[in-house]
């Protein structure tokens, strides 16, 4: 019995003297607003992106990239300056016939991160990413396989229809 009582003892001793030594902390510090009103616990939202045009660009075409919010490289390199509720995307093209694993990897992160971060309905039935009518090789037959590529990858992941 006696080791219990010591144990109660030494435990009442630790919470008092936390107690205290919060107590003397609040006291020492400086006077100020504290807790004052609620913070929400959300994470900060970028503007919202109302609509998204996706637009192909064939390898050596001279495109002005500042037109562009979004820039996809065959590299997988993107570069991405949100500007506003539409967003023009250029996925350039390169020598090869099919669309490149890392490039393709970009296009699902950049529209991950305007979902994520910009609320982008990226659902198929909300109709707020399309192709460009001069980027869509179901309207031009003139395009590369790369464009159907790229049209197939996102119809695949029910980005369009």
């Amino acid at each position: 019995m006696a080791a219990n009582t010591r144990n109660s003892k030494v435990v009442a001793l630790l919470v008092g003297s936390m107690t205290f030594g919060a107590a003397l902390l609040l006291w020492l510090e400086p006077r100020g607003p504290r807790w004052s009103g609620g913070a929400p616990l959300v994470a900060q939202r970028g503007q919202a992106i109302e609509s998204v045009t996706i637009e192909y660009a064939r390898d050596g075409d001279a495109v002005p990239l500042a037109e562009f919010a979004c820039a996809v490289f065959p590299d997988g390199s993107c570069r991405w300056e949100p500007r506003g509720g539409h967003v023009r995307m250029l996925v350039i093209g390169s020598a090869g016939a099919e669309l490149p694993a890392e490039q393709a990897r970009s296009v699902l992160a950049v529209f991950g991160s305007m979902s994520d971060n910009h609320s982008l309905d990226v659902r198929p039935s909300a109709g707020r990413i399309r192709l460009d009518p001069n980027s869509d090789p179901a309207r031009r037959s003139d395009l590369p396989r790369q464009a159907q590529s790229l049209r197939e990858l996102l119809a695949r992941k029910q980005f369009i229809r």
